[in-house]
């Protein structure tokens, strides 16, 4: 799916996520690595999707600037990029939507998202609400982590 130097670019944006505080009322969690690395996890046990797994890892990495609007800074940093799939961008920029639409605060938008788009947003949810445990210890292998794709 990628050449070497790809990987290293990936692995070293999860990487950067080391230490990069979260919001400890929703992510108890300890570090926005740490999340992404369980979310990730999670969700290599429960797809195939290699798109959905990526999106797993990769969906908060906006947080590096910050928290507010990280799902849009992810988006941009992971698309200037030039390599990641254009499902798992969708992924990461629409990850935050899902929840806005569970709560019913954006009902038009979804009118044109596709059924198994939704479905693949939902998991991502899912994974995203799963990976919450405080006592988790995060290995990332980079040759596991090749593996996957």
């Amino acid at each position: 799916m990628f050449d070497e130097r790809q990987y290293e670019i990936i692995f070293d944006q999860i990487l950067r996520c080391q230490g990069v505080e979260q919001n400890t009322k929703r992510h108890p969690e300890v570090d926005v690595f740490t999340h992404l690395v369980q979310c990730g996890e999670i969700a290599k046990k429960e797809t195939d999707n290699k798109e959905l797994i990526l999106a797993a890892y990769l969906h908060d990495v906006g947080k590096i600037k910050g928290r507010p609007y990280h799902d849009i800074n992810g988006y941009k940093m992971l698309k200037s990029l030039g390599f990641i799939p254009k499902k798992t961008l969708w992924l990461v920029r629409h990850h935050l939507h899902i929840e806005l639409y569970i709560k019913g605060k954006v009902d038009r938008w979804f009118k044109n998202v596709s059924s198994s788009d939704m479905g693949l947003l939902l998991k991502l949810y899912r994974y995203d609400r799963m990976a919450r445990d405080p006592s988790w210890i995060p290995r990332l292998d980079k040759n596991k982590f090749k593996q996957i794709f």
